[in-house]
């Protein structure tokens, strides 16, 4: 269902949706040849620079990797190569001859992740780059990293959206579900109602969707469990989002509230209320005489006279 839901959305964009198959088969590889592993950790983008896992990247290709969290310290030997640096320390010792990378070794979301020029000067293996397919022609970011050695090819798909949306990461915030009801599933992608309208949640992280540009996954925890939004587009972010406790804002009676918070709508309710509870004002029409429009892909609020 959810490679349909995404095939459909490609169709209606205009864009070419190519399986692994094809891929293989347009670098004119086939089934036969060596094996291709996806890891399931993401690299990210940071400071214009690609960012790699080394931890299960190494672990995949059977390398050694020595690291000490407390010290810093980062150490692994490739045949002859030997490399010695630290966390967040940009100059990296390659065979004793000193390097500087633009963004140095460092965790990032608690995981150790090096610089992809880095891992390409002392991998013996080659490298090539994916691009995402955009929109428009203005950015064309990296969909994933490819790493093929004579065993097997290890594919790293780059978070590169991790930069913009990292201040959220860990953040209180308030989700206005109703914006995204039909797009807020559980964790496993099975669709949810118990997130409530104006909902207090904590932000876990953001991730660019895989198939195109300017659409992001949202992940949250609510009372202890996690759920997501999926396929956020991004300049809905901060309509969906919000930093600000709306509780504070705005001195609503309690009674206001409860209907807002069960996306429901009754005559005599303030714009703020109806942009709260439902939408833009400007969505619904003539609400005081209970005449009511809705946006295309979700269901009406519940209207109260």
């Amino acid at each position: 269902m959810k490679k349909l839901v995404m095939i459909l959305l490609a169709c209606v964009l205009g864009i070419s949706v190519i399986t692994n198959g094809q891929k293989a088969m347009a670098r004119g590889e086939t089934g036969s040849e060596l094996p291709t592993i996806e890891l399931k950790d993401k690299g990210v983008i940071l400071s214009g620079q690609t960012m790699l896992p080394i931890g299960p990247l190494f672990k995949e290709l059977g390398l050694q990797l020595q690291f000490n969290p407390k010290q810093g310290n980062i150490g692994y030997t490739i045949g002859e190569i030997k490399v010695t640096a630290k966390l967040n320390v940009k100059s990296v010792s390659i065979n004793g001859a000193k390097k500087l990378y633009t963004v140095p070794p460092q965790l990032i979301e608690g995981k150790l992740m090096l610089p992809l020029g880095m891992i390409t000067d002392t991998l013996n293996a080659k490298t090539t780059v994916d691009y995402t397919r955009p929109i428009n022609e203005k950015t064309k970011p990296i969909s994933y990293v490819m790493i093929t050695t004579s065993a097997k090819k290890v594919i790293i798909f780059i978070n590169n959206v991790y930069e913009t949306y990292k201040k959220y990461i860990g953040k209180t915030v308030w989700i206005h579900s109703y914006r995204v009801q039909m797009k807020l599933t559980e964790f496993d992608g099975t669709p949810t109602k118990s997130v409530h309208n104006l909902s207090q949640v904590k932000i876990v992280k953001v991730e660019s969707d895989e198939l195109i540009t300017g659409w992001v996954d949202v992940y949250f925890t609510y009372q202890n469990k996690t759920y997501k939004i999926k396929s956020l587009h991004t300049e809905d972010f901060q309509k969906v989002i919000s930093t600000v406790n709306p509780y504070k804002s705005f001195n609503f009676p309690s009674s206001y509230w409860k209907l807002i918070e069960n996306s429901q709508v009754r005559a005599g309710m303030t714009d703020k209320m109806l942009e709260l509870s439902w939408d833009k004002p400007d969505r619904i029409l003539n609400s005081g005489n209970h005449t009511v429009t809705w946006i295309y892909d979700i269901a009406p609020p519940k209207l109260f006279i």
